[in-house]
Order: C-alpha cells, then sequence, then structure tokens
C-alpha cells in the first residue's frame, strides 16, 4: 500500500467511524441496511425523487429522501418533498448487525508494517466504538457523564459558569474523538447550556444540590422554564452554525470533517430540546425555524460524513476528479434560497463536503474548460492561498501540484 492509499484509507476510516458514533451504531447499522435496500429498488429509484419510508419501531417512522439519485436519511418530509411517490421498504432481518463494524476491521488489516502508527489508532477507536453496539452502554455514558458534572460542582470553588463550561468542553472532546456516541452527550450537553442560561439565585448560592435537583428530571425542568429552554436550543444552534462555517473556512480536510462532526452534535441538541419544546406547545416562528433548519443540516453533514453513502465521489487525492465532480454539481442554478429546496439541499451538500476553498477553485476550473472565462486571476488567487498554508496541509500537497499543472496546460492553450 503507498502512503497516498493509506491516507486515502485512514481518512474513509475516520469517517466511517463518526457516523458509526454520531448517534449510536445500532442506528448506523440499520440505516446502511435500509440504505442498501432502497438502491436495491432499481434505477428508477436511484435517479428519481422518492420519498422512501420506513419504521424504526413500532412508534418511529423515518424515511429516505431520493432526489436526483441522491439519498438523504431524515425523520421528518421536508415540503419540497410532500408530492414525491412513496415506497416503504424493510431492513433485512437476517443482514450482518455488525457490518461497519466488520468493514473498518477489514481495512485495518489492510495497513502493513510502515503504518502501524495508524493500525494502532484505528485499532483502539474500533474497540472503544464496538462496546457501544450494546445499546445499555449509551445510556450507562450518559449517566457517567451527569455524575462526573455532578462531582465537579460539589468538589470545584470555581463559578458554576467556569464549571459547566469546562465540563461542556471536556464532553465535546470526548464526542470528538469518538470516545462516546452523540446519543450519551445531547441531554447532559443541553443541561449544561440550559444552566447556563437559567437565571437563579440558588444557582450561584448552590450549584452542587440545585444541579442534583434538576438532573432527577431534565425534561422537565426543561418545559417548566421555556424562556431559558428557547434561549437554549438559540444558543446550541448558533454555536453549530459557527463551527459549520468554521470548517467550511478550513484547509485540511482532516480538520474540515472534525468540525462538521462537532457541529453535528451541536445541531442535533438544539433539534432535541426544540423538538421537545413544540411537542408540549411551546411553540415560536423562530423555534420552528431552527428545529426545520437544524434537521436540514443534520441531513446534510450525515451525508457528507458517511463516505459509504457517497460511492458515486471521488477519492479525496484525485484533484482533477474533485474540481470536475464539484463544477457539474455547483453547475445547479440556486432557485428559492430562503425556502430549503432540492436546490438548496444539493448547494449545502457541496459547500459540506469539501472545504469552501476547493468548490471555489472547482468553479473556477469549471468555468475556464467550459470557456465561460480566460481569465485565470481568481485561479492564481486560489493557489496563492492554498501555497501560504502548504505547510500545514501536508497530505493535500498533491493539489497544489496538479493546480500548477493545470494552470500551466491553461495559459499556454490561451498562447496558443
Amino acid at each position: 500500500m503507498t502512503d497516498i492509499e493509506a491516507i486515502e484509507k485512514y481518512r474513509f476510516c475516520l469517517n466511517l467511524a463518526r457516523y458509526i458514533m454520531a448517534q449510536n451504531p445500532q442506528l448506523a447499522e440499520y440505516q446502511l441496511q435500509l440504505l442498501k435496500n432502497t438502491l436495491a429498488l432499481g434505477d428508477e429509484v436511484k435517479k428519481g425523487n422518492w420519498i422512501i419510508s420506513h419504521n424504526i419501531d413500532n412508534h418511529v417512522k423515518s424515511y429516505i429522501i431520493v432526489t436526483d439519485g441522491q439519498p438523504m436519511t431524515t425523520d421528518t418530509i421536508p415540503e419540497w418533498a410532500l408530492n414525491y411517490p412513496q415506497k416503504h421498504v424493510s431492513a433485512d432481518p437476517d443482514a450482518n448487525p455488525r457490518e461497519l463494524l466488520d468493514l473498518l476491521h477489514s481495512i485495518i488489516n489492510q495497513f502493513d508494517e510502515r503504518h502501524q502508527p495508524i493500525t494502532n489508532f484505528l485499532s483502539n477507536l474500533v474497540s472503544s466504538i464496538d462496546c457501544y453496539y450494546e445499546s445499555f452502554m449509551i445510556n450507562m455514558e450518559e449517566a457517567i457523564i451527569i455524575s462526573d458534572l455532578c462531582s465537579s460542582a460539589s468538589a470545584n470553588s470555581y463559578t458554576y459558569t467556569e464549571i459547566l463550561l469546562h465540563e461542556q468542553r471536556q464532553l465535546v472532546s470526548k464526542y470528538d474523538a469518538m470516545e462516546i456516541p452523540g446519543d450519551a452527550a445531547i441531554v447532559p450537553l443541553c443541561i449544561m447550556d440550559f444552566l447556563r442560561h437559567f437565571q437563579n439565585k440558588q444557582l450561584e448560592e448552590d450549584f452542587s444540590n440545585t444541579l442534583a435537583t434538576f438532573i432527577r428530571n431534565p425534561q422537565q425542568n426543561f418545559l417548566l422554564n421555556p424562556e431559558a429552554s428557547t434561549r437554549t436550543v438559540q444558543s446550541l444552534y448558533h454555536t453549530a452554525d459557527a463551527i459549520k462555517n468554521a470548517a467550511q473556512k478550513e484547509f485540511t480536510f482532516f480538520i474540515f470533517y472534525k468540525d462538521l462532526y462537532e457541529a453535528l452534535l451541536f445541531y442535533r441538541s438544539a433539534l432535541y430540546l426544540g423538538a421537545l419544546l413544540i411537542d408540549h406547545g411551546i411553540v415560536n416562528s423562530d423555534l420552528q425555524h431552527i428545529v426545520y433548519m437544524a434537521e436540514e443540516m443534520r441531513v446534510i453533514i450525515c451525508l457528507s460524513i458517511m463516505p459509504v453513502y457517497r460511492n458515486n465521489t471521488p477519492d479525496f487525492l484525485l484533484p482533477a476528479d474533485i474540481f470536475a465532480w464539484l463544477g457539474v454539481i455547483t453547475d445547479k442554478k440556486l432557485q428559492n434560497v430562503c425556502l430549503p429546496s432540492p436546490y438548496w439541499i444539493h448547494w449545502n451538500y457541496t459547500s459540506l463536503c469539501y472545504p469552501e476553498i476547493y468548490k471555489d477553485i472547482a468553479l473556477e476550473t469549471f468555468k475556464i474548460s467550459r470557456q465561460m472565462t480566460t481569465s485565470t486571476k481568481k485561479l492564481k488567487k486560489y493557489i496563492c492561498k492554498l501555497e501560504e498554508k502548504e505547510a500545514d496541509l501536508a497530505d493535500e500537497s498533491q493539489v497544489i501540484d496538479f493546480l500548477k499543472r493545470y494552470l500551466k496546460n491553461i495559459e499556454q492553450s490561451f498562447l496558443e
């Protein structure tokens, strides 16, 4: 295995692990089976617009929305897809319940001795993930996180705000490192963020006991304090947006996808708490908008970080293919961007599939290849930006080399 192939497989493994842990391993495996069964319905579904419904359990229904053959999992049918024809699929009861985990193991076994540090890291990561295939472990981890928060509250002399911020950073770090699944982190994150927005003298005077009272029934306390809960939803959502926007400005794929994975936790937390309030009649237009947008972003980020969903997209390290593919997708005209639509979804998917600078480069190379422009000024500017970051890019250096050759060929063709 070459170093380039090792890097690509390493990235694939990281994103696959993120997808497994974004919610919980059992759901990730279940969704994979549904996706495979959806695509097995034939070319009519692969190339068209469909709503594929399925039942997660007796009480919960979920969907795969297929737009121009691109599948996206969601718990709600978007307004723009309401008129799509529907089909129902079920997961195969005899399917391998650990197919994604087995895939990770098989890829790890492909690394040779030269890449032993990668093998060791991924093996430890998979061992951590493996234990969360048992659902009780997720509930246990959530309880441990809340217990640690209570211990910190009683043992520290810091202000409650400092304690909450510290524990929140610890929680997010564990999630980033895929030591805990997203489902174990959501309620603790909501509690921590809520208490930061909950103005109450008891917190200042006796944080430890107030916290212990709150966590006995957090949902009830969220509902009893709708104003603080609404501010918490807004805070979680805006934090997610800020992390997502920062990810788009990154130059390296490693940090880009790490940031997206982190943004996903905050979007899901805003979605959880916002939906809880709405379900209990605490409704306003801002809250509804946030819940709607948080679900859209959850779907798009899951689609972006899940490599199995991206079979028709190019490898990271093949810049010519990346730019050609991105150029075709971004050629779609945006329509009615104020309201989420298939075009809006495509646009955001493109934005969240690669860092922004690569999309900008793709558009320029696409315009030049289509003879929509003969100016290489913007392309040179983007190459300069990449060169300024070249020391940090390391594995993306092949992209810079490709662009330099591409620019030279273009300029020569102009002279001819």
